[in-house]
């Protein structure tokens, strides 16, 4: 599968590309790179990765501008640099501080260059964490993470974000000196992403997409015969010859409020994929989702709202 790239302007070598890094940014780079050297051409790959002529321009890109996180206090803290002759790619975390320093939410990601003789791609992958801050829930502060993060990665040339959510209760992250517990983001692993524009990934997904779709269809069936699903909605799902989107699992609720789709993918890990350009079908579903989060909640998760 092809993904489309998007010219990069990005390759000046007059600016530094580490200028903005604090120290322990900066240590973290270069323990990242091969031989823990920043070299002129690696700094030139981290601007063509990146989409920045600076570390700065990155980092604002990928840190949330949600009216909680202090962008000044947060990091961004790169762990892999690796060049070779197919493959150019750089992994980071960034850790997402209030003004009191507290850990709000950490992200992995990675952006990687291939090319193979059918195609050249670049791609973006993200795994997102939200600590239980309790002052911060339902301030929409993932949604805003993953919105800001998506963009960063179509500014860089990225056509596709790809995300992987694991069934996990909790797990501790070290991120320089922040050592941390932190919960996964919502309902991680199941339809909660369809909302924001995520279909099952078509290359990760093969063998796991028919038999999450036959116990979809199951749990379908159930419902309409208990009375708790609606006919004319279970029908229409029944009747697909093919697995419906991940948005329209998750569409399906039952009137005690089972979500249909999310008790199909329970104990499964799940690889999701989003195409970032405007004119696709998954941006425009984030975009309403979005969207329909500011309507119903105008104070939150705006820059400058308190």
């Amino acid at each position: 599968m092809a993904y489309y790239i998007y010219p990069n302007t990005s390759a000046d070598v007059s600016v530094e590309f580490t200028d903005g890094m604090s120290t322990l940014e900066l240590a973290a780079l270069q323990a990242a790179c091969p031989n823990k050297t920043l070299t002129p051409e690696l700094r030139l790959a981290m601007k063509q990765l990146t989409g920045c002529a600076t570390f700065l321009e990155f980092k604002v890109r990928i840190l949330s501008p949600h009216t909680h996180i202090d962008q000044d206090q947060s990091l961004v803290l790169f762990d892999n640099v690796e060049l070779t002759r197919k493959t150019r790619k750089v992994s980071f975390k960034a850790v997402m501080l209030n003004s009191r320093q507290d850990v709000l939410a950490i992200t992995q990601g990675r952006l990687e260059h291939a090319v193979s003789a059918r195609e050249e791609s670049l791609s973006y992958h993200n795994l997102l964490f939200v600590t239980p801050v309790k002052d911060i829930r339902n301030q929409g502060l993932a949604s805003v993470i993953t919105q800001s993060q998506e963009d960063a990665a179509f500014a860089a040339g990225s056509a596709y974000s790809l995300l992987t959510a694991a069934e996990v209760d909790r797990e501790t992250l070290y991120f320089g000196p922040y050592s941390v517990t932190v919960y996964p983001s919502g309902r991680t692993g199941r339809t909660i992403w369809g909302r924001h524009g995520y279909d099952f990934d078509p290359e990760r997904m093969v063998a796991q997409r028919d038999s999450i779709w036959t116990a979809f269809r199951a749990l379908v069936t159930a419902a309409r015969d208990d009375g708790t699903l609606a006919r004319d909605i279970a029908d229409a799902v029944l009747a697909e010859p093919r697995p419906i989107r991940t948005w329209e699992m998750q569409d399906v609720v039952t009137d005690d409020n089972r979500f249909l789709g999310d008790q199909a993918l329970e104990g499964k890990d799940w690889a999701g994929r989003k195409d970032l350009r405007p004119n696709s079908e998954g941006y425009h579903r984030g975009l309403e989702q979005r969207i329909r989060f500011l309507n119903e909640h105008p104070q939150r998760g705006v820059p400058g709202q308190d």
